[in-house]
């Protein structure tokens, strides 16, 4: 109660009340969400993850069906990240990784860049690794591609059983792609690409490449 007591004392500028409301969730915990239970804190989910995770438990509270998402996972050999000596501070890097991980498209890949170009300076190699990561696992999941793997020579883009996709259009576009992109059906549908001689970078942004051509519509 005293600390409850002390936010409200704290914040009492216009529109303080987002501030006071954060604050009690911090002192009391965000609990099992919308239950009696009061336990955890929200900084150990994340304010939009916090913010998704209501937003399912109430559409489930009103019977409503939840929005069908993918969360493609990825394992790449290419090192992506926001070095220190890059971007330094801690808020900082957390906004620079929120936008980055909102690149859904050829332009924003671009405008992203200026941008980092322009408060940081030129990206470096794991930075730029990092902004095409984001751009493929965005076409990724409008594939309903499940999990993307680098190993020994070849990418595989496994898709999720339930995958909602056009396999006969989907088939067509990657024979149009002179088995650069391989089919594989069977109990687990996947593409398959082979690396040959090209180094982790260039096979990422070929793979990203044929991704583009294989959502061009989507």
């Amino acid at each position: 109660a005293d600390k409850r007591l002390s936010a409200i004392r704290e914040f009492t500028e216009f529109g303080s009340g987002f501030r006071v409301a954060m604050r009690d969730l911090e002192i009391r915990g965000a609990g099992n969400l919308l239950g009696a239970e009061q336990h955890g804190h929200l900084s150990t989910v994340g304010y939009d993850l916090y913010c998704k995770m209501v937003e399912e438990t109430m559409r489930e509270l009103r019977g409503e069906q939840a929005a069908e998402s993918v969360e493609t996972h990825m394992e790449l050999k290419v090192s992506a990240y926001l070095p220190m000596d890059y971007v330094s501070g801690d808020y900082q890097r957390i906004e620079v990784y929120k936008k980055i991980s909102q690149v859904a498209s050829r332009s924003d890949w671009e405008d992203m860049i200026e941008e980092l170009t322009d408060r940081f300076g030129d990206p470096v190699k794991p930075v730029m690794n990092l902004i095409a990561v984001s751009y493929m696992r965005k076409m990724c999941e409008k594939l309903w591609i499940d999990t993307v793997s680098s190993r020994k020579g070849f990418m595989t883009f496994k898709f999720l059983p339930n995958a909602k996709v056009d396999v006969v259009k989907l088939i067509e576009r990657v024979n149009a792609l002179n088995g650069e992109v391989k089919f594989v059906g069977g109990g687990s549908p996947s593409l398959v690409m082979t690396q040959g001689r090209l180094s982790d970078e260039e096979f990422l942004n070929r793979a990203i490449i044929a991704l583009e051509k294989l959502t061009a519509d989507k």
